[in-house]
């Protein structure tokens, strides 16, 4: 991999069967300089996969996947992933943490678990737009409550607004991300709290502009 060069591709497909040694210099070398990896600007962790594209396409560009089901693994693996220096990391605008074939399960109040979303989340320095199923919502928004007063902006610097994949009336998750937004709306940088029924349809796959909603 370190004596090749592919400028036209378009798709990658990784997928790690048992131990996972993303931090091989070869792997994110090659990934970093192909072309295409420099325009994407979604990142979809689907448990257990993350996956990359750019907007301007239907299908996605980078995938990487686990083939294994324990979740403890599942997020630290992806966890890993997102801090393997990837340079594709630092144009995602729009981040999805959802789940594709089964459902993790894991205590909110579990410090270890709240640290590893803390740093899956810490590369995405330019996300503005964060995506969540409402079985993940409460568990990151536990681990968001760490990071307070002048700390506030450590994790998702950009952030502007959180989707829940919930209907509304939000006011659960909303009390559950509070701690987070009143430090984000002391810091000068306000996050917002809506559904994911709020955004057009149009809409769902272009970045989407800041909203003032909390």
């Amino acid at each position: 991999m370190t004596r090749i060069d592919t400028p036209q591709l378009i798709m990658l497909d990784i997928t790690f069967l048992n131990q996972i040694n993303f931090y091989c210099p070869q792997h994110t070398q090659f990934i970093n300089r192909t072309p295409t990896p420099r325009e994407l600007d979604e990142a979809h962790v689907k448990f257990p996969s993350v996956k990359y594209r750019t907007s301007k396409l239907s299908f996605y560009n980078l995938l990487i996947c686990f083939s294994y089901r324990e979740p403890d693994r599942q997020l630290s693996s992806i966890e890993r992933i997102c801090n393997s220096s990837l340079h594709t990391l630092s144009t995602i605008v729009d981040l999805y943490i959802k789940h594709e074939y089964w459902e993790l399960s894991y205590s909110k109040r579990d410090v270890t678990v709240s640290t590893l979303w803390l740093e899956l989340l810490f590369p995405y320095t330019v996300v503005k737009n964060l995506y969540l199923s409402k079985k993940f919502a409460v568990c990151i928004a536990f681990a968001l409550q760490e990071p307070l007063g002048a700390r506030a902006t450590e994790v998702l610097p950009s952030l502007q607004n959180i989707f829940v994949d919930a209907p509304e009336p939000l006011g659960h998750f909303r009390e559950n991300f509070r701690q987070f937004v009143t430090a984000r709306q002391l810091s000068g940088h306000p996050v917002a709290i809506l559904s994911e029924t709020d955004i057009p349809s149009q809409q769902q796959n272009v970045a989407l502009k800041p909203r003032c909603r909390a």
